[in-house]
C-alpha cells in the first residue's frame, strides 16, 4: 500500500472503531442474531455523528497483499445485515478474496443523503470518505481497486459516490437507481458530472414499480426521477464512451445487456436491462426471494458486478475531489 495514499486523496480519518459480535434485529426490540463468520460490526464517528457499518474480512486476506475495498449501500428502510445476507457478497468475498463493508445509513425508517432525497442535514459522502479512510488505516486496501455497490435509495448513493469522490472510486455498481429528480417546477437536480471517468455497471427491470425503469413517481421517495436510460446516458457522456453500444440479448431474452466502450481511461459502462425485473437485487440470495415473483432467467448482480470490478482498477492520474 502506498503510504498516505487516502490522506492525498483528501480524507479526514477522523474515527473511533470498536467490534461486537451481535446486532439488533430490525426491528429494534430484544431480537439480536449473530453475523457472519469474520463479519464485525463496527463503529465511525463522522463529525457529531456516531456510525455504524459491518465489516467482512476474508480469512483469505494477508495484510502484505493489497485487497480490493467494495462498499455496499443498503436500500431505504433496510438494514445493513439483511442486505449483506441478500446479496450474498460476503460469500463471493470469502470466494475471491477482496474485503467488503456494509454501511449503515440513519434515520427511522433509514435513507441515504443522495442530494436528490434524505435529510441535507447528514453528510453521507463524508461517511463513506471516511469510511473508506478508516479501513485503508487498518488493512492493505488497493488503492486503484476500491468500488461502490448498492439497491434503490442505495443506489442513488452509489451514483452520488461516483460522482463526487471519481478519484477514489475506480467504478459503481447499480441496482434500480436513478442520478436525480424533477422538480415540481419541472428541474431537473441530478449528481454533479464526475471530475475523473468511473465505470459503471448497472441492473433495472422493466416491471419495477418502485423505482420505475422509464422514470415518474417513486414509491417512497422523490414525486419524480430521472429515468434509468437517462442515468446511464449521464454516465456514457461523462466517461467520453461511443454512443452506441454492443447490445446482447442473455437469460434466454430475458435480458439485454447495452455495453458501452471506447470510453476514457479504460471505463466501460454495462447497463442490464431484465424484461420481467422487479424491484430487487437480481439474483437475491434471501430465503424469501421465490416470493416475490422475480424471473427464472434473470442475472446474478453479485457475481457480475465483482467480475466487472474485477476488470476495471482505476487508471492513470485523476483529479482530486471533492463533494
Amino acid at each position: 500500500m502506498r503510504p498516505g495514499w487516502f490522506q492525498s486523496a483528501g480524507l479526514l480519518p477522523r474515527v473511533l472503531i470498536g467490534s461486537f459480535a451481535l446486532i439488533i434485529g430490525t426491528s429494534g426490540c430484544a431480537a439480536f442474531s449473530v453475523l457472519p463468520a469474520r463479519s464485525q460490526l463496527r463503529d465511525l464517528r463522522v463529525g457529531q455523528e456516531h456510525r455504524e457499518y459491518i465489516l467482512h474480512v476474508p480469512k483469505s486476506y494477508r495484510a502484505d497483499r493489497p485487497a480490493a475495498l467494495v462498499i455496499m449501500l443498503h436500500g431505504h428502510g433496510a438494514r445493513a445485515q439483511t442486505f449483506e445476507a441478500s446479496t450474498g457478497m460476503s460469500g463471493k468475498s470469502n470466494r475471491d478474496g477482496f474485503i467488503v463493508a456494509y454501511p449503515q445509513a440513519l434515520g427511522s425508517p433509514s435513507v441515504w443523503h443522495t442530494g436528490v432525497d434524505g435529510s441535507s442535514r447528514i453528510d453521507d459522502v463524508a461517511f463513506i470518505q471516511i469510511l473508506i479512510d478508516s479501513i485503508g488505516a487498518h488493512y492493505n486496501i488497493d488503492p486503484d481497486r476500491v468500488y461502490v455497490a448498492g439497491h434503490s435509495n442505495g443506489a442513488f448513493m452509489a451514483y452520488r459516490v461516483g460522482s463526487a469522490l471519481s478519484s477514489i472510486v475506480a467504478a459503481i455498481g447499480i441496482s434500480a437507481g436513478s442520478i436525480g429528480k424533477i422538480t415540481s417546477r419541472g428541474d431537473t437536480l441530478r449528481i454533479r458530472a464526475p471530475a475523473n471517468p468511473v465505470s459503471v455497471i448497472a441492473f433495472h427491470g422493466l416491471a419495477d414499480n418502485t423505482v420505475p425503469f422509464n422514470g415518474g413517481a417513486e414509491q417512497d421517495g422523490p414525486r419524480r426521477i430521472v429515468a434509468a436510460p437517462q442515468s446511464i446516458r449521464f454516465w456514457v457522456t461523462n466517461d467520453g464512451c461511443d454512443s452506441t453500444p454492443e447490445t446482447t440479448l442473455l437469460e434466454a431474452g430475458n435480458v439485454t445487456l447495452d455495453d458501452y466502450t471506447g470510453c476514457k481511461g479504460g471505463t466501460e459502462v454495462a447497463f442490464y436491462i431484465i424484461k420481467d425485473g422487479t424491484h430487487k437485487w437480481p439474483g437475491d440470495k434471501a430465503p424469501w426471494w421465490h416470493f416475490w415473483g422475480n424471473a427464472s432467467h434473470e442475472p446474478s448482480a453479485t457475481d457480475d458486478m465483482w467480475s466487472f470490478f474485477q476488470s476495471h482498477p482505476r487508471h492513470g492520474d485523476t483529479t482530486s475531489t471533492t463533494h
